[in-house]
């Protein structure tokens, strides 16, 4: 659904405008929006508009969920307000930016706190620097002051950003409950953006379970299109989920759309070997059970399974003969073939190495 510019513009302004309201308790819940929109258009949500109503309740549902993750024991000291010293700082902390940024944040934490708390622009600036230092303790310090202040007087991208940047501190200090509270945050005010989807797969690939990660990735597949990194990414969670049947359909479809993709060939490779040496295991831990159909159909399926994986490693060495990664691999695949023996049905040992 295309959103035009003057229209965006409106919904950011009734958002911010819900946003306020509930922090500064004017309006207590939802309900009590409407009233607050007299030239509400009935007519927008049937032709399949964004309605302003939504964009109202997003902005008080975000800051009732910002709220939450306060910590009132940790709180900058202000200063006495001084003109002059929020003023000079602030020029120091502009000009050292680039050159000195530790100096850059010490001085606009310091303008903001010569400001009385009314520069909030020094705020987030230090914020953003300490973040760029990995200085997590003194980035959430800032940061949990912007919360206190509410996160409202940020832009629209800026507001993400903080939310964003925030669930990476988190997520570095290892608190995934945290990391994925802030994340939530910023996908409430974008839940499309692709850098945030990119940075969800890296989070939940830590942090959540098998499913969630599987229903990320095809949500982003259907976002961004057919991709063959998006297909390998999902191709490893079936293969770490020791579901081979799926991760193979993955990566033939990583390799239809780039042949080169060399890593898939690995995996698939891989899968096919791992898949060869479990014909092998049935032969030797239960050839006393397995008749010579049986055995002589499982002889044919070890051999079409070896066969793939040493193609799909010599098709990748057409299209890249120094790829020594591929080298090497069907080297190692070749040389355990050769130790496994293999004696039917005269001495009934089966034997791999």
């Amino acid at each position: 659904m295309i959103v035009y510019p003057r229209r965006r513009n409106e919904l950011q302004a009734d958002r911010f405008a819900a946003f306020q309201l509930n922090r500064l308790g004017i309006v207590r819940d939802t309900n009590d929006l409407t009233a607050l929109i007299p030239d509400l258009n009935r007519k927008e949500e049937r032709f399949g508009y964004p309605s302003r109503i939504k964009a109202f309740r997003k902005g008080w549902e975000l800051y009732e969920q910002e709220r939450k993750h306060y910590l009132k024991n940790i709180n900058l000291s202000l200063y006495s307000y001084d003109r002059k010293k929020e003023d000079s700082l602030f020029k120091f902390a502009r000009e050292e930016q680039q050159v000195n940024p530790e100096e850059s944040a010490l001085a606009f934490s310091n303008t903001y706190r010569y400001s009385a708390g009314k520069n909030l622009k020094a705020l987030h600036n230090a914020f953003i620097i300490y973040s760029q230092l990995k200085d997590f303790e003194l980035a959430l310090l800032h940061g949990n002051e912007i919360l206190k202040i509410g996160s409202g007087f940020l832009r629209e991208k800026e507001q993400m950003d903080f939310f964003l940047e925030m669930s990476k501190i988190y997520f570095q200090k290892n608190h995934c409950s945290k990391a994925f509270d802030f994340f939530t945050l910023a996908t409430m005010i974008d839940g499309e953006d692709i850098a945030m989807l990119e940075y969800q797969t890296q989070l939940s690939r830590l942090c959540s379970s098998f499913e969630e990660n599987t229903a990320l990735l095809q949500k982003r597949i259907i976002v961004e299109g057919a991709n063959p990194e998006l297909y390998y990414q999902l191709s490893k969670q079936y293969f770490d989920h020791l579901d081979y049947l799926e991760a193979i359909r993955y990566l033939k479809r990583t390799m239809k759309l780039s042949p080169e993709h060399m890593n898939s060939r690995l995996l698939l490779s891989k899968i096919y070997f791992q898949e060869w040496k479990d014909m092998i295991h049935i032969l030797k831990n239960q050839r006393n059970y397995i008749s010579k159909f049986d055995f002589d159909k499982i002889i044919t399926t070890k051999n079409d399974l070896f066969k793939k994986a040493e193609d799909v490693l010599k098709e990748g060495l057409k299209l890249n003969r120094n790829n020594k990664l591929l080298r090497v691999e069907l080297k190692n695949i070749r040389k355990v073939e050769r130790a496994v023996s293999i004696y039917w049905p005269q001495s009934g040992n089966y034997i791999i190495e």
